[in-house]
């Protein structure tokens, strides 16, 4: 490989009465802007000027300035000569022809900067060691006879503006270099939509970058496809193709194949090739085994329980699902990773755990799903790896469900997305992401939901610490725990507060004949605007055969926190109390190591009257507690009383 020095030399001199512009620092770069790494130059690239013109009145121009009879005037842009040897040192000098200015710019002020840019020839003589460059700064009002001598710059012009050189070093090219083809990769699987991605070392001679697709293997194809990439830019290049339509893309131009369509099942090698300014020998890049297939994953899905709120320490409530089902008839594909997103403004203290489970049904039923494994929280993203989820045509169902710590507060929220296709971990190709869930509030709080007698009536009370999207409640009652057998008390829906965040109490008095003796269990419906509904409970009460007085309530001889009874109690116990004077109250239930077991009753309560609460074993979430002692907790607004009482199975 052979290098010259490519010598940049000014000087103008002008006959007239003015005074001729002059240069005072000029210099190139091959990069736009100057700043290049290296002065070194190729044939066919750009090289860039740079000058700092003095003596200036008006607007002026880059011209060529012949060296030699002083009548000729000035012509063209810039010229050039080659030299065989050192010039003016033995060196000879054959005459090349003037060189176009592909862009100019500058003013008429002193000291204002000018720039130009040309591509160097890719016809240079081959025993070329030396090049020189002439030009002359024109002054616009000018005649057209101004010429000059040039002189080296690195000599009369010492200086270069920054980021710039007085000289390039010239490398006589004779090497196309190679690009690198990334996507798709070898041995991969691409279907109807596809990326590629490839690298240019080097700028592309016009209409030389090319995209073939050779079939190897699979399928029948009967024609090599051959792709015309529109840009011939070096660097990095992106773009999508569609294998149903090749030349569909603005990317690229279809120049083969009698067809533009590839073929499911066949395995093609996919090269990139391009030649360099200099017109050199083509270079290329390929990866071989790549596949086509109109066989894929789909992967849909999005928010699930849309508006629906999780109430603090409940399990399993479903937020985001998606389903991935496979096009054609080929075998299963297996999906061994998922990694989603987790939205929303949830602390890590909010959630105890996020699941990940699967299910044939486009509704979430934790009976029938299949839970897959759990991640804490504090992952973000989670990634759930080692799985192996068989994906067929008829499709499959994922859902994420939230554990609720019991500090959850309604002001947090929590949701989840899969931003990308490569968040689908599948031998197979995935499209459809990204997928974004919407987020849920962390909770729609229910402070309580409990049953009392009054006149063998059962009144449900129940107290919301905040609600978000509520419209209305409905009440069920139910002779079994078996919620298919209950029916809906109210005829006409039950107002709810829609949005807030104070506490707001609600009651419903069940006057219908109950029979005696007789447990019943109670369901509270929440209905959002949206139509989503949400069961909270079921609580229960026994209805005792015991005379009540029908007319007035219970007169109390005493007031303060009674004795529950039965006690010891199995598994069900009556807890009583009565108050002098109307007041906000709340009973709770505690084991022995002081932790809330379950909120009893939460409201407003009258005085002078007796109240009782039954409470059938029970914690918040529904689960029967063990044998021990437990202690219960009235708190008023001006008082505490406690009592203790003892759970035997």
């Amino acid at each position: 490989m052979k290098r010259v020095l490519l010598l940049f030399v000014v000087f103008l001199f002008s006959v007239g009465l003015f005074a001729a512009p002059t240069v005072s620092s000029v210099g190139m770069s091959n990069t736009d802007g100057g700043g290049a790494s290296t002065n070194q130059i190729k044939k066919g690239e750009t090289v860039y000027i740079s000058g700092v013109a003095t003596n200036v009145t008006s607007g002026y121009e880059l011209k060529n300035v012949y060296n030699g009879d002083e009548s000729d005037e000035v012509v063209g842009d810039l010229y050039i000569d080659y030299w065989d040897g050192i010039p003016g040192d033995g060196g000879t000098m054959s005459y090349g022809p003037s060189i176009t200015l592909d862009s100019f710019s500058g003013s008429g002020a002193d000291g204002t900067t000018f720039t130009g840019e040309f591509a160097m020839p890719t016809n240079i003589p081959s025993d070329t060691d030396y090049i020189t460059i002439y030009f002359g700064l024109q002054e616009n009002k000018r005649s057209a006879y101004n010429y000059g001598t040039c002189i080296e710059s690195e000599v009369d012009v010492s200086t270069a503006p920054s980021g710039y050189y007085t000289y390039l070093t010239y490398v006589d090219d004779t090497t196309t270099e190679a690009p690198t083809l990334t996507t798709p990769s070898s041995n991969s699987v691409i279907n109807d939509s596809f990326n590629i991605d490839f690298n240019l070392p080097e700028t592309a001679s016009d209409g030389t970058v090319k995209l073939s697709f050779t079939r190897t293997g699979g399928e029948a194809d009967s024609d090599d496809h051959v792709l015309i990439v529109a840009s011939e830019a070096s660097g990095s290049h992106q773009f999508s193709l569609d294998a149903t339509d090749l030349g569909s893309s603005s990317y690229v131009e279809l120049e083969t194949g009698s067809d533009n369509t590839l073929t499911s099942g066949s395995t093609y090698n996919i090269k990139i090739e391009y030649q360099d300014l200099a017109g050199n020998a083509a270079a290329s890049d390929s990866n071989a085994g790549v596949t086509y297939s109109n066989d894929y994953i789909e992967a849909t899905g999005g928010d699930y329980n849309a508006g629906a709120s999780f109430a603090p320490e409940s399990t399993d409530n479903p937020y985001f699902w998606a389903k991935f089902e496979k096009t054609g008839s080929g075998s299963a594909f297996t999906i061994t990773g998922l990694k989603f997103d987790t939205t929303g403004d949830m602390e890590d203290s909010d959630v105890v755990d996020i699941n990940l489970w699967t299910s044939s049904s486009d509704t979430f039923d934790e009976s029938s799903a299949s839970k897959l494994n759990a991640e804490s929280p504090q992952n973000d993203p989670l990634e759930f790896t080692n799985l192996s989820i068989s994906v067929g045509s008829s499709g499959i169902y994922i859902y994420l469900t939230v554990d609720v710590s019991s500090t959850a507060e309604s002001t947090d929220t929590i949701g989840a997305a899969i931003l990308s296709n490569d968040d689908i971990t599948t031998t197979a190709v995935v499209t459809g992401a990204p997928i974004n869930g919407g987020d849920h509030p962390l909770p729609v709080t229910l402070s309580s939901f409990t049953a009392e007698l009054d006149n063998d009536m059962v009144v449900l009370n129940w107290v919301t610490a905040s609600e978000s999207n509520n419209s209305h409640w409905n009440i069920y009652r139910s002779p079994s725990a078996n919620f298919g057998q209950s029916v809906k008390l109210n005829s006409n829906n039950i107002p709810a507060a829609g949005y807030s965040s104070e506490p707001v109490y609600y009651n419903y008095t069940d006057d219908a004949e109950l029979v005696q003796d007789t447990n019943y269990w109670y369901w509270l419906e929440c209905v959002a605007f949206n139509g989503l509904t949400e069961l909270k409970g079921p609580i229960d009460i026994r209805i005792s055969s015991e005379e009540q007085e029908e007319q007035t309530p219970e007169i109390p001889t005493e007031y303060g926190l009674f004795q529950n009874s039965p006690n010891p109690f199995n598994p069900e116990t009556e807890i009583s109390f009565a108050l002098e004077e109307d007041s906000n109250v709340e009973l709770t239930i505690y084991n022995v190591k002081g932790q809330k077991i379950v909120n009893l009753f939460s409201g407003h309560v009258a005085g002078e009257r007796i109240h009782k609460v039954w409470w059938n074993g029970k914690d918040n979430e529904g689960n029967n507690v063990s044998s021990g002692v437990y202690f219960y907790k009235l708190e008023t607004e001006n008082n505490q009383y406690f009592k203790r009482m003892l759970l035997t199975k």
